[in-house]
């Protein structure tokens, strides 16, 4: 295999596997929802087979994005950005716990989060859905915006008494900076590394994007992440 084979293999097993983790489901899901057998998609994930073009978009379809989605889901830079937000996230979670006097039971029991899911987050071994960064936020009194960027200073924040955004006006919100920026689906998607198809599932309100997905927004559209998230 040539070391540009090679590499192409494993981005596309980076991108299968960080796609799959995204929606929590194991490699057996995956393997039910797109017919591909899960030792195929160990295999690929491992970037010990090449696939051929059939199983990639099945396994792209299942995976609601195409081909060239897999791609960027599976390109280096992407994957070190997420390591990172983890981190930062992971720090400011705990920073303004521990600010607020908080055990992770007490947050745990304000958000109806399980203690052990605060505990992988707070160790940056994943990174919240927005529904729970949201939880989380409210019941340590603060905007979703100051857990997730890296300006934040989480001891000097004053406490804030805040009810939880509805999340089903964020399509419409990203739709309407798009119009207003005079950008079609197409521009957004070229400018954040991913794939038209997956822009107008959110903005159709068909998935709720990721945070590390509304970070790529934001700096597509040039629109500050607290207008999104806050």
């Amino acid at each position: 295999m040539s070391d540009r084979v090679a590499e192409s293999a494993a981005q596309i097993g980076r991108g299968i596997r960080r796609l799959r983790k995204q929606r929590q489901w194991k490699q057996d899901v995956l393997a039910q929802e797109s017919g591909i057998s899960r030792v195929t998609i160990s295999l690929a994930e491992n970037a010990k087979t090449n696939l051929s073009l059939f199983d990639l978009e099945r396994l792209a379809k299942a995976l609601d994005t195409d081909v060239s989605g897999v791609l960027s889901a599976g390109r280096v830079s992407l994957r070190n950005s997420n390591e990172t937000l983890n981190m930062l996230v992971a720090s400011n979670i705990k920073s303004r716990r521990l600010t607020l006097g908080l055990s992770r039971q007490e947050v745990a029991e304000r958000t109806s989060l399980l203690p052990q899911y605060l505990s992988t987050t707070e160790n940056a071994r994943r990174l919240p859905s927005l529904k729970n960064i949201q939880k989380i936020a409210v019941a340590l009194e603060t905007k979703v915006s100051w857990l997730i960027l890296s300006n934040y200073d989480s001891a000097h924040s004053r406490p804030l008494k805040l009810e939880y955004s509805n999340l089903s006006t964020l399509p419409t919100l990203i739709r309407g900076f798009r119009e207003a920026k005079g950008m079609s689906r197409q521009e957004v998607a070229r400018g954040g590394g991913l794939d038209a198809h997956h822009v107008a599932k959110v903005e159709d309100a068909k998935t709720i994007p990721t945070i590390q997905t509304l970070f790529v927004l934001s700096d597509a559209l040039g629109v500050p992440i607290c207008k999104l998230v806050d």
